[in-house]
Formats: structure tokens, C-alpha cells, sequence
């Protein structure tokens, strides 16, 4: 039988959302979920109005009592207009303007995409089953992004910057899994392509002016990745991995003034071990740990952006992470419970890929491989559910969540072991919600935010902030 949903939701500064699903199992091999919404927002600053209209859809189709495929189409408008970068005086001064760059430019960032994905899945035993499927997306963006740099008595310097391209993804993937006594063998390959082609122009309030660059862009990547979850035995569960990375990344982009060419090209491999372990101290209590090498190429836009230029390319990101933590539940009579998952993880990174602000074109970002840096933290989550009564029909559900987060440069040349930007020191949330059997729930929120850096001098900073809230709802789930 069909079933149908209804979702609308609003808030301050012009915000309303409305989402409608409609689905229906049509018999024993063919199923089907369509979903259209709609948002809109004005911002709580000036220049920042928001519409994105979305039609998302999927389908299943049973061939057989082991095999079935789900296909899957999404379509998504979104025009959204940039208020810019505030400094702290004019923040301090009226937090809701945009900045003069926004408003003189016009800046957007309007998108159009279509992506269509099928995954098919077949169990070919109890202990055999392969998974495959592609995805195809499309993408038009239409983005002024920075404005005219205009210098009395000189004129125009920089002639701002319009991005108007047209970029395509193709991505597909197999997976194949297999229990071979006390092994639980997985085997993975994904695949992708990817191509960015348009233009830039200068930029004139939102209209082109006039034709800087051709922009031709590709990245191919693939990825093979071998696990096994082996049990030792009834507490102990070892886990070794590791994952091959081979990419290439291409770029040809012409400067339309000179004829000029740049052609950043390199590929790059790595090989990624794992191993980890999972410890079962009790029936619903677990220890774990793991260690594992990174690695990741850099993306075209960040090969694009290098503040070398020319025809020099970024290195790979790569590293090692450790991470140890314990995770489990426990029942507290017949309709209560609690449960927890606590992490704690510090990784090496080499060659981390950060974005620095281009001077001579304030708005704009410029790649670069910084040495070394260190990314260590903590993240807790606690919950619990409490019945009031014998029956389960009321309760109350308690939840805290913290994060301790401390990246920071090693030894860096220029920064030394400043904090990296924008990871604030610590972020916790809580909730207490009472609940009722029927799906009614409601309860206070807060979120406490720990101060931040803001700049990689560590001169700027983001004072921290507490958020008071009040959260109520229903779900027939």
C-alpha cells in the first residue's frame, strides 16, 4: 500500500522548508520513494537569501530472491547569494551587513546537478555476497566569488574573478565479501572520474566581464582495499587492512590575454596498512585499537590554487593515526539503559594541504603543503534512556556528547607549533528529553563552543559561545 509524508518546518530571518514523500511497494520485485523539497531563507545578514528546490527518487527491483538492484535520481537547484568576510570591528559594528566586496561583486554560488547511481546486490550464500554499481553526476556552477581591486590614481589591478563551469562525475565500485570460517574477508575496488571544464571571467557585480581563462581540468582515481575481521576467538577479533590509492591529476588552463598555458600533471600511489583490534571485555562492552598509515591526493582545485603556480604540483597528504577507545551498553532494569563510545585518536600528518588567503586578491585561497602537523583528539558520546514507569510508556533521555580537538603545526619554520585555525578547543553538547511511547519527545538543549584561531599566526581570535535550546517533536517511527 502507498504511503505518504509531510514535513514543514520554519524559522527566524525569512527560513521555511517543505519536503513531501510519497512511496509504495507495487509487488514482490518492484518498489519506489519520490521526494520533492523546497527551502528558503533570507540570512540574518545582508545579501544572504537562500532558494534550493530538490527532487530526489529511488527504486528497487527484486530480479530474484538473491539478487536486487536500487536505482537512484536526484535532481537539486540551489541559488544562493554570499554575504563575504566581516572584520571584527565590523562585526562589532553591525554583525548583519555584508561586506562591501559582497555587494559590489554580487557574489553567488548557483548550482544545477543531476545524478543518477544504481547498486546492485547479490547474495550468493550465507557466506558469499557482491555488491557493484555506478554513479554519473552533472554539475553547472555560477559563481562570482571576488571583486574588482580598484587602486586611486592607478585604476584596475585585478578585474575580479567569475567562475562559470561545467563539471562531470563518474564513479563506480565492487565489493565482495566472504566468510571463511573464523575470517571475514572483504575486497573493495572504487573507481572514479572526474572533469571540470568553463571559464573564468572578470567580474562585473555578477556579470561577466570579459574572459580570463579556459578551464580544463580532470582526476582519475582508484582505490583497492583488502580487510579481514578474524576472531580469534569468543573476546578476541584482529583486524588487518590495507588499501592501494593510484591517482592522476591533470590540469590545462589557458590564459586568454596571453595564450599562456599552465599544465600542472602528476600521479600518485600509496599504500595504506591497517591493524586493528577489538577486545570483548564483556557480552555488550567492548575495547578497541588501531593503527593505520593516510594518505590522500591533492584535488584539482587545490593543484590549481598552488601559490607556486606555474607548473608545479602539491604532494600527497600522508601520515600514521593511532586510535584506542572502549564502546558498549548496559541494560538498567527491563525499559532502561545506558551506553557509551569514547575515542581517543593522534595523528602524524606530512605534507597536510592547507588554503592561505592570496594577498593580492583578498577572498581568494592559495594552496600549499605545510611539512608537518599533528591532529590529536577526543570524542566522547554518553546516552542513556530512563522508563518513569513499569511499562516503558514514559522516560527520560539524557545525552552528552564532548570533543576535545588539538591540531596544531610541529615545528613548523614559519608558525612553529601554533594551534591550526578554526578546530575550536573543545565543543560539548547535551540534551534531557522526555519521551513518550508515542513518539512525542521534547526537552532543553545546550552546546558550549571553546574559543578558536582564526588565522595561522594565532593573532586572531573566535571567542567561544553558549547556545541555550528548547527541542520538541514527533515521530511514528
Amino acid at each position: 500500500s502507498p504511503s505518504a509524508m509531510l514535513f514543514v518546518n520554519g524559522g527566524s530571518h525569512g527560513q521555511i522548508q517543505a519536503r513531501a514523500t510519497v512511496s509504495k511497494v507495487f509487488n514482490e520485485k518492484f518498489d519506489g520513494l519520490l521526494t520533492v523539497e523546497g527551502k528558503h531563507r533570507d540570512g540574518y545578514r545582508d545579501h544572504d537569501e537562500m532558494d534550493r528546490n530538490g527532487l530526489y527518487g529511488n527504486m528497487g527491483w527484486k530480479l530474484s530472491d538473491s539478487i536486487g538492484s536500487r536505482f537512484y535520481l536526484t535532481y537539486v537547484e540551489r541559488d544562493m547569494e554570499l554575504p563575504g568576510q566581516l572584520s571584527r570591528q565590523q562585526i562589532e559594528n553591525n554583525p548583519d551587513q555584508a561586506s562591501a566586496s559582497a555587494l559590489g561583486g554580487n557574489f553567488q554560488a548557483d548550482l544545477k546537478t543531476w545524478r543518477l547511481a544504481k547498486k546492485t546486490s547479490w547474495q550468493i550464500d550465507e557466506n558469499r555476497r557482491l555488491d557493484f554499481g555506478f554513479s554519473y553526476e552533472e554539475q553547472t556552477l555560477f559563481h562570482p566569488i571576488v571583486d574588482k581591486v580598484t587602486i586611486p590614481g592607478v585604476g584596475v589591478v585585478f578585474n575580479g574573478l567569475l567562475i562559470d563551469t561545467d563539471h562531470q562525475d563518474f564513479a563506480a565500485m565492487t565489493r565482495y565479501q566472504h566468510q571463511i570460517n573464523n575470517h571475514n574477508l572483504l575486497f573493495g575496488v572504487n573507481f572514479g572520474i572526474g572533469n571540470v571544464e568553463g571559464e573564468h571571467y572578470g567580474n562585473a557585480g555578477g556579470v561577466r566581464d570579459g574572459l580570463s581563462t579556459l578551464i580544463d581540468q580532470d582526476a582519475h582515481t582508484i582505490e583497492a582495499y583488502l580487510m579481514d575481521r578474524w576472531q580469534l576467538n569468543d573476546r578476541w577479533t584482529l583486524i588487518p587492512a590495507v588499501q592501494l590509492v593510484l591517482a592522476h591529476r591533470e590540469i590545462n588552463n589557458t590564459t586568454v590575454a596571453t595564450g599562456a598555458t599552465r599544465t600542472p600533471d602528476d600521479d600518485y600511489f600509496g599504500v595504506n596498512p591497517s591493524l586493528g583490534v577489538i577486545y570483548k571485555l564483556q557480552q555488550n562492552i567492548d575495547l578497541f585499537a588501531n593503527v593505520s598509515r593516510l594518505f590522500e591526493p591533492p584535488t584539482t582545485f587545490e593543484l590549481d590554487d598552488d601559490i607556486r603556480g606555474g607548473n608545479a604540483t602539491l604532494d600527497a597528504m600522508d601520515g600514521t593515526v593511532v586510535e584506542i577507545g572502549t564502546r558498549g551498553n548496559q541494560a538498567i532494569g527491563s525499559h532502561s539503559h545506558w551506553e557509551w563510545d569514547l575515542s581517543f585518536y593522534y595523528a602524524w600528518i606530512n605534507d597536510e594541504i592547507l588554503s592561505i588567503d592570496d594577498p593580492a586578491a583578498p577572498g581568494t585561497s592559495l594552496s600549499t603543503n605545510i611539512d608537518s602537523t599533528i591532529h590529536a583528539g577526543i570524542e566522547a558520546l554518553i546516552s542513556a534512556n530512563f522508563s518513569l514507569d513499569s511499562k516503558g510508556t514514559h522516560s527520560i533521555s539524557p545525552l552528552l556528547s564532548f570533543t576535545v580537538n588539538e591540531f596544531e603545526f610541529d615545528d613548523d619554520p614559519t608558525y612553529g607549533n601554533n594551534q591550526l585555525p578554526a578546530a575550536p578547543g573543545y565543543v560539548l553538547r547535551g540534551e534531557v528529553l522526555y519521551r513518550h511511547a508515542n513518539g512525542f519527545y521534547f526537552g532543553p538543549t545546550l552546546d558550549v563552543v571553546d574559543e578558536r584561531y582564526a588565522d595561522f599566526s594565532n593573532t586572531y581570535e573566535v571567542d567561544s559561545y553558549e547556545l541555550l535550546g528548547l527541542l520538541a517533536g514527533w515521530s511514528n517511527n
